[in-house]
């Protein structure tokens, strides 16, 4: 059985619905990964586990910074502990962002995971989902993950489930090309290969517009 933490979530819906259409054997959670007796019933007849529970919103990181630490890294070392206990295989969700809180402390979880890898027998990977930013940065990326399919996403870490043995630790990037582009570098990259990416860059142009007004 394959269980999936943050399941309400944006992508952790969208992937609960994906692999059960996929035909696998698929359980969404939401509970608080703070409260490992919650937790625990649910871990015990999965194979892997998806972790995406965490603390997400920029304006909760203003008022309550330690929130992030608490659920980011107590609440995943949680999740690591019970899939120790039960054997379960962990992907673990990581960020490709390090200079905001958010981003720091999925940092120090990855490490954490890595670290009871090496000492403690975990099976685990970890996983660095690209998003698409505008040129303001990631706080528009709720609008425009919208514009944007999540199978690439969802498909990737079914190949993991599928195809790595988990013997070793790894770290993928999954779900896209990278973590920003800039028109900017559109142009340059169009300059130097040649290709016409002009429709991609005026259709991304159109839909920040559009939400911004």
């Amino acid at each position: 059985m394959i269980l999936i933490t943050g399941a309400k979530g944006f992508i952790g819906s969208f992937l609960l619905f994906f692999l059960g259409k996929r035909g696998h054997d698929v359980k969404g959670i939401d509970e608080e990964i703070l409260d490992i007796k919650k937790l625990r019933p649910h871990f015990k007849d999965a194979e892997f586990v998806v972790h995406l529970a965490a603390k997400l919103s920029p304006e909760q990181t203003e008022k309550r910074p330690h929130d992030f630490f608490q659920v980011n890294v107590a609440g995943t070392m949680n999740v690591v502990n019970l899939c120790i206990e039960y054997g379960c295989k962990l992907i673990n969700t990581s960020s490709i962002t390090t200079n905001t809180e958010y981003g720091i402390s999925k940092v120090l979880s990855e490490e954490m995971v890595r670290l009871y890898v090496k000492h403690q027998g975990l099976r685990a990977v970890t996983i660095r989902p690209c998003i698409i930013y505008d040129e303001n940065g990631g706080s528009r990326y709720p609008y425009i993950s919208k514009h944007y399919p999540l199978g690439k996403l969802v498909e990737d870490i079914e190949n993991i489930i599928i195809h790595d043995n988990f013997r070793k630790y790894k770290v993928y990037t999954v779900g896209g090309l990278g973590q920003k582009i800039y028109f900017e570098e559109i142009d340059l990259l169009k300059k130097k290969i040649k290709l016409k990416f002009h429709l991609i860059k005026e259709k991304a142009k159109k839909i920040i517009k559009d939400y911004k007004g």
